[in-house]
């Protein structure tokens, strides 16, 4: 297993533990609001290649998801910018 899947298992294993109690403590302050439509990327996905991003030399954000991601992820990316690594 790579490096990469190792570090999105982790970040979605600590998602899939944290929303739901980030969720319920906003429910319990009146302040959840739901945006209008979902994303097409999961939380683990975004926090995933946030992580990369800074551990990239890359300057801007733009730039590393465009050139970086497909080159370094390759095949690990769909379409929609979705990974597709399984834990």
């Amino acid at each position: 297993m790579d490096m990469i899947t190792i570090l999105f298992c982790s970040i979605d294993d600590f998602c899939k533990w944290f929303i739901p109690l980030w969720e319920q403590m906003l429910l319990e302050e009146g302040n959840l609001k739901k945006s209008q439509r979902d994303g097409t990327m999961s939380p683990s996905e975004v926090m995933t290649l946030l992580v990369l991003f800074h551990q990239s030399n890359q300057r801007h954000f733009k730039g590393f998801y465009t050139h970086y991601v497909p080159h370094v992820l390759g095949g690990g990316v769909s379409e929609t910018g979705q990974l597709s690594t399984v834990c």
